[in-house]
């Protein structure tokens, strides 16, 4: 136990693999005879306040069966079972053996190969993967150089791999020699962005965030340990401050599935989630605003796309807590925005910012109607939390009579900011919560 409390000891260097490791320690205490007799309640005290394992439960998992019609009898799901039953009601799922239903050479690679064929395509890597700050997602500095550099640091073992990450590599763009033999499931109607690839080394520990989207993630090779937390939880998953850049909204709790620090994480104690080992050749459906973290137990290739089932925009519209946490993300776009001079032209013609905004995003046209009710909302937020900081602030009357004439030639868009590169501090506001 010593030796555990040492390995989690609060460190602004994370110890590669810790979640990983931590977790075997505990099982190989509970199997040494005499000592889980003796310590079994001490065991189990420090395991349910530093490993929390009691609160995950699985993902429901089927084996994937494509277009094709399912045997009479045989315990699997087709894409038609995907759309109704998780796909319309916004549920995760783990489907197993993709890689037995498509011929895609996708399924075939490992970094050699990707090395031998884009070797000298230039790459954007996520770089301080290992320290705190990029574990709560608030600083991703980037860096660019080749993807053979990239891929021999991981090939080779050197050490300083455990600081680079290979993340959101845009597939058609930066690695197009490969992007014919990438698998898409036909369920995935709608792509808002990718398909990406993602290369981390053992041990990598992703921030908890959660997408504005749809999300497919596809295991390639390797082994992935994936934790889900549903929109309901958005409180008690500490989301950074409005006004954080990126376009993801990220959790400050560290740690999690290994030591999450309650004390300075409290209400964290009361989150429920889900668990999933995927190997190769698995698919993971992660619904939109659903939180996410993401470790990699080997070295591990995976692809992943954002996309928006046929039944999105009911989802954001409908189901409470999707539409909590679509709120806490526009309104995060809002304060990302909101000390540029350019705001009050975006104030000048909000609505319909709005409106093009979403669609920009999503490829989704929302209603006018629902677009004025989120402008509403903002207005109303704008003004309740209005500071003499503010570029649109008047010591009286209403700031929104003296915004400039809407111009829609010319007009400032709303836009996220901190896409590919975040310095820890966001927008002046980021500590300001709802």
């Amino acid at each position: 136990l010593a030796f555990i409390h040492q390995l989690i000891e609060k460190s602004d260097v994370l110890i590669p693999g810790h979640d990983i490791k931590i977790t075997s320690y505990y099982d190989q205490l509970e199997n040494i005879p005499g000592v889980f007799e003796i310590k079994t309640k001490r065991i189990m005290r420090e395991r349910n306040a530093l490993g929390k394992r009691d609160w995950l439960e699985n993902i429901e998992a089927f084996e994937y069966f494509g277009d094709n019609s399912r045997a009479k009898g045989s315990y699997g799901i087709t894409d038609e079972d995907v759309r109704m039953l998780y796909l319309n009601t916004n549920s995760p799922l783990v489907m197993k053996k993709a890689n037995k239903v498509s011929n895609k050479a996708c399924f075939q690679w490992n970094l050699s190969y990707l090395r031998e064929k884009c070797s000298d395509n230039v790459v954007i890597v996520r770089t301080e993967t290992n320290r705190l700050l990029y574990r709560q997602g608030k600083r991703v500095p980037i860096e660019k150089m080749p993807f053979g550099r990239y891929a021999t640091q991981i090939l080779e073992e050197q050490k300083c791999r455990t600081r680079y990450y290979l993340a959101a590599c845009n597939i058609k763009k930066a690695l197009p020699e490969v992007n014919h033999e990438v698998y898409i499931p036909s369920f995935v109607k709608k792509v808002h962005k990718g398909p990406f690839l993602w290369v981390a080394p053992k041990g990598h520990y992703e921030f908890c965030h959660f997408d504005p989207d749809d999300g497919l993630l596809i295991v390639l090779s390797g082994k992935k340990t994936v934790r889900l937390f549903p929109p309901s939880h958005l409180d008690e998953m500490y989301p950074n401050g409005l006004g954080s850049y990126g376009r993801t909204i990220q959790s400050q709790v560290d740690g999690i599935g290994a030591s999450p620090n309650l004390q300075q994480y409290p209400k964290f104690e009361n989150v429920r989630g889900y668990e999933t080992v995927l190997e190769s050749g698995d698919m993971l459906y992660i619904p939109a605003f659903w939180w996410h973290q993401v470790c990699s137990n080997e070295m591990t290739l995976s692809i992943n796309i954002f996309w928006g089932s046929q039944s999105f925009l009911h989802k954001v519209q409908h189901f409470p807590d999707v539409r909590k946490c679509f709120d806490y993300w526009l309104l995060n776009v809002i304060e990302q925005n909101r000390f540029f001079e350019s705001f009050n032209r975006i104030l000048a013609n909000l609505k319909n910012q709005i409106h093009r905004f979403l669609y920009n995003t999503w490829g989704e046209m929302i209603s006018l109607d629902f677009a004025e009710e989120l402008a509403e909302g903002i207005m109303k937020y704008l003004l309740e939390s209005m500071s003499s900081n503010d570029v649109f602030f008047v010591n009286n009357g209403d700031p929104f009579k003296h915004l400039p004439p809407p111009d829609e030639k010319h007009t400032q868009r709303l836009k996220i900011r901190g896409l590919m590169h975040r310095n820890g501090n966001g927008a002046q506001v980021k500590s300001r919560q709802l």
